[in-house]
Formats: structure tokens, C-alpha cells, sequence
């Protein structure tokens, strides 16, 4: 539901503080599809999700945190202080401002 929601396509999964994953709509549609698990919708979303995220610290530049995406192929990155999650970045947050 979150993942529709913010209209981002993707969502993190936390346990308290700690983020432990990350699940997109793309994980979603491979999930359904999978014929090896009877019930995807009665399974843990952490089994679908991609486990240490990519990421960038808050001070990195927009032309960094691209090149990461392009790197990586994702569109787009958590933003962690430490081993604390500060924020989430998307590839339109920077395309659209026009940064780069």
C-alpha cells in the first residue's frame, strides 16, 4: 500500500531504526509471478526485497547520487547518516529540479 501511496514505487522495511531492506513495485510483480511459493500475499515482503539498499550520505551531490542510479540501475537511493536512514532519493527528485 505504501508503495502506491507515495507514488515512488518503492518502500523501505525497517525493524525500529535499522533498516534491514527495500521493496519496489518490480519486486512486487516478480513475487506474484513466482511459481515456487503458493501464496506470495501470506509470505514476509523481506523475503522479496533487496536486503543492504545502495546509498548515499546526506552531503553527496546529485551528480554523485546519479551516477550511483545509472551504476546500479536503480532509480533511487537511500540517504543514511551513520547507520541511521535520513532520507530518500529518487532519480525524478534530482531530474525534475533540474539539478544536473
Amino acid at each position: 500500500v505504501e508503495i502506491t501511496q507515495k507514488k515512488l514505487g518503492t518502500t523501505l522495511i525497517m525493524d525500529g531504526e535499522k533498516l534491514i531492506g527495500i521493496l519496489t513495485d518490480g519486486d512486487v510483480r516478480r513475487a506474484v509471478q513466482r511459481e515456487d511459493i503458493e501464496d506470495p500475499l501470506k509470505e514476509n515482503v523481506i523475503i522479496f526485497a533487496t536486503r543492504n539498499p545502495k546509498w548515499i550520505t546526506p552531503d553527496a551531490l546529485a551528480e554523485e547520487a546519479l551516477r550511483k542510479m545509472e551504476n546500479y540501475k536503480i532509480t533511487s537511493l537511500v540517504v543514511m547518516e551513520g547507520d541511521k536512514v535520513v532520507g530518500f532519493i529518487h532519480m525524478h527528485d534530482i531530474l525534475g529540479r533540474k539539478i544536473v
